[in-house]
């Protein structure tokens, strides 16, 4: 799975960086948000199974919805790695993640479950720091399918994926720019971007236990 943890507090309201329940997050794994058509910065939101988007509240229907449940009941969101769960070879996350103007990008590996084929695959996830979802606004506009539902992850590419970083054309438009290895060489994938206006990039990080 990978993760995404608001800063524990206790109960002053001092951040303390205390272990956390795997209970205490929303999965998300099954969400979907529907490329904003109103420009109202809200979309509807669907699970991709059927019923309901959050079944701990079937009211939450809408981005702006998910979004302030989370804020207020949750102490996250995690979101399960394609995959993962025990299949043989199972998904995970292998770098740092990068995060830039409320965008949050982390690659996912998949070893090879072929001893002719050791390099694996890789796919770049790119999704909203807050809810670790696609947004309205898509963050990653070459994602979007056909119905205008914004994807979150790439396509797989042979290789391990490096940590995820952030580049900001001549023009000014931003992109995520990933290094792979494939076999003895070096491959550079490329993913234009949308940023949501949030603030910059966390300069560094802490570790914060999961409990099961």
């Amino acid at each position: 799975s990978f993760y995404g943890v608001k800063e524990p507090v206790n109960g002053s309201g001092n951040i303390n960086y205390a272990e956390v329940d795997r209970d205490d997050l929303l999965d998300v794994s099954d969400i979907r948000v529907k490329v904003d058509d109103n420009n109202d910065g809200d979309s509807v939101i669907e699970s991709k199974s059927g019923g309901d988007a959050v079944p701990e509240d079937s009211s939450v229907d809408t981005f702006l919805k998910l979004e302030k449940y989370i804020e207020d009941n949750q102490a996250g969101w995690l979101h399960e790695l394609v995959q993962a769960g025990g299949d043989d070879p199972s998904t995970r996350n292998v770098s740092r993640a990068a995060v830039t103007g409320g965008v949050l990008a982390y690659a996912d590996f998949t070893p090879s479950a072929e001893l002719c084929e050791p390099l694996g695959e890789s796919a770049v996830n790119v999704v909203y720091y807050k809810t670790g979802t696609g947004h309205p606004d898509p963050l990653a506009p070459s994602l979007v399918d056909e119905f205008g539902w914004a994807g979150t992850r790439t396509e797989t590419e042979a290789g391990r994926a490096m940590e995820p970083g952030f580049h900001e054309g001549t023009g000014g438009g931003e992109s995520i720019v990933t290094l792979r290895w494939s076999g003895s060489t070096l491959a550079t994938g490329r993913e234009e971007i949308n940023l949501t206006g949030e603030p910059g990039s966390r300069t560094s990080w802490h570790e914060i236990l999961i409990k099961d």
